[in-house]
């Protein structure tokens, strides 16, 4: 069972409880943690999981980064690599090198179709990557990315969640339809042009499944406690117009990455991902789904899977008609899909466990 990160709401509480510990040495990660995401938690639990060592997380919501604290740091995760801003402790980068390791873990590019990198953050992405003693990247996509920086030794460590475990919980009645679950994000670069799109995209398909014969399920990654209510607000606008709301309704918002993960394994037959988390789920959950991307993050991660025919970009899809198709698609070849994901999940467990030994060794 996972420990639930507790976000730390106070500036001044976030220095005061990272510069307490006098004499006290710690695991730092630093990663996009405690602003109520299901998915980016996950990450740090599964890495606490794999490492077998206590981590201390760090960000904006968590500990304050003290190098004088730590005998080790870990950074990861997409928002290492982001286009417009770099999550990195801006300390960091004023050293070239650090008494401790500095391992840079599953790290992924992250960057929105039709934008590009700023020259700024390129230099800080540069910058980091040569103050680093070990580089892991989740995919081959970030791994091509930062050889252009030149940084050709990256290693591969795919996403962690591949490796989370249900949680057990009480079964469910035998359903009279499949079930198609939906998640959805609020990112912060859509303006309201498209988060309209969004609802008019998925009100019109809701209905569609609903017309032939498909229970839906929306999927919350943001937590009760999350800082955005923008998710909870989607979902609501689009569960207010479908025609059949007998057969369409969200699951609970306070569920753990666990409970998500098993709620997916036992609920639902189809997956329509726009998250990249619920991807990553969805694979480990063997349930056959497609991506509505936005990012490269999408890419990279279907690449890893050799499924590239996965995916359906937000920007090609004007009408529901694209939903419908690419979900006909994965339904018609659902069972070649299954074997794809179980052999790939394999193979990337492995890595999983290889690059985790490495690292244990240099934590030591």
């Amino acid at each position: 069972m996972f420990d639930k990160i507790t976000p730390i709401d106070s500036k001044w509480k976030r220095y005061l409880f990272s510069y307490a510990s006098i004499g006290r040495k710690d695991i730092g990660f630093y990663s996009n943690f405690g602003h109520g995401d299901s998915g980016d938690d996950a990450f740090l639990y599964q890495a606490q999981d794999l490492l077998d060592t206590k981590i201390l997380p760090m960000s904006k919501r968590c500990y304050t980064f003290n190098p004088h604290r730590l005998k080790a740091f870990l950074l990861g995760g997409a928002s290492l690599f982001h286009w417009q801003a770099p999550y990195i402790p801006r300390r960091l980068l004023k050293k070239k090198k650090w008494p401790f390791p500095v391992i840079l873990y599953s790290a992924g590019i992250n960057c929105d179709y039709g934008a590009s990198f700023s020259q700024e953050s390129l230099d800080k992405i540069h910058s980091l990557c040569s103050l680093a003693d070990y580089i892991t990247v989740r995919d081959l996509l970030t791994k091509e990315f930062i050889a252009n920086l030149g940084f050709p030794n990256a290693e591969i460590l795919p996403d962690l969640e591949l490796m989370v475990r249900p949680k057990k919980t009480t079964p469910i009645k035998t359903k009279d339809h499949k079930t198609v679950g939906i998640t959805l994000t609020p990112h912060s670069a859509f303006n309201e042009e498209t988060f309209k799109k969004i609802e008019d995209l998925f009100v019109d398909f809701t209905n569609w499944l609903t017309d032939n014969k498909y229970t839906v399920l929306f999927i919350p990654f943001d937590s009760l406690d999350s800082e955005s209510t923008r998710e909870k607000k989607l979902l609501d606008s689009i569960l207010k117009r479908i025609k059949s709301p007998i057969n369409a309704s969200s699951a609970n918002a306070d569920l753990s990455p666990e409970e998500i993960l098993n709620l997916i394994q036992t609920r639902c037959d189809f997956m329509v991902s726009m998250r990249l988390h619920s991807a990553v789920f969805a694979v480990n959950a063997n349930v056959p789904f497609f991506c509505l991307s936005y990012n490269m993050m999408h890419k990279g991660f279907l690449q890893e899977i050799s499924l590239n025919e996965l995916e359906l970009p937000l920007s090609h899809v004007s009408s529901t008609q694209k939903l419908q198709d690419k979900f006909q698609f994965i339904v018609k070849n659902s069972l070649q899909i299954k074997r794809q994901m179980t052999s790939q999940k394999i193979r990337l467990c492995n890595e999983i466990t290889k690059q985790n030994e490495i690292i244990k060794n240099l934590l030591k």
